[in-house]
């Protein structure tokens, strides 16, 4: 009886240490690509640009980084993820820079208004064969506001797609690959919008 009762002692021990030695749960890291485009070195103009956001498609949206190892499988990394989601901080950036550095604040009485929407078909990373490729595939809509019909004409529109590879398969070598899609795309962008605003206003 001893002998039993010594044995349940020893196993409630053994047992209670067990409970105590666990792990720590793995930090959630968050993440954000600060968008640092070049100056573009152009005459402000007289315009009003109004931005309704950039919208993602339902695979992307979420702040979880995204990885498919091919067409079918999609995996999300719960422990990293975007500060944001991804077409948010693509469009503030945008919008931010074309207000700060396009638009001439002394003309604004007789701006003319201009419209941005946006969507991002794809934003995710891969990994085959020991190389990690990013991918960022994204449109942009612009519309003037013609007075006269009351009503936002598509002026501009186009697709951007970019993919970046690396060696590093870490959470940096993604968000270093991605980034350089971003800075990529904005530029792009950015480019696009002003001449395309600048041409209507020329016209108009």
């Amino acid at each position: 009886m001893k002998k039993i009762l010594t044995c349940s002692l020893i196993i409630l021990v053994f047992l209670s240490g067990c409970v105590k030695l666990h792990t720590d749960r793995p930090k959630i890291h968050y993440y954000i690509i600060s968008f640092i485009p070049e100056h573009f070195d152009r005459e402000p103009l007289p315009i009003k640009v109004d931005f309704e956001g950039f919208t993602m498609s339902k695979i992307y949206d979420t702040d979880k980084f995204i990885y498919r190892s091919n067409k079918y499988e999609i995996n999300s990394d719960f422990y990293n993820r975007w500060i944001v989601k991804p077409n948010e901080f693509i469009a503030e950036y945008i919008r931010d820079y074309i207000n700060f550095n396009f638009s001439d604040i002394n003309t604004l009485k007789n701006a003319k208004d201009f419209k941005i929407k946006g969507h991002i078909y794809e934003f995710y990373g891969k990994i085959n064969n020991g190389i990690l490729t990013s991918y960022l595939n994204m449109s942009v809509n612009l519309y003037w506001y013609n007075k006269i019909m009351n009503t936002y004409d598509l002026i501009f529109t186009k697709n951007y797609n970019k993919n970046n590879s690396t060696n590093d398969l870490s959470t940096s070598g993604f968000i270093n690959s991605m980034d350089k899609n971003i800075q990529e795309v904005s530029k792009e962008v950015l480019e696009d919008l002003y001449n395309a605003m600048y041409k209507q206003i020329d016209t108009y």
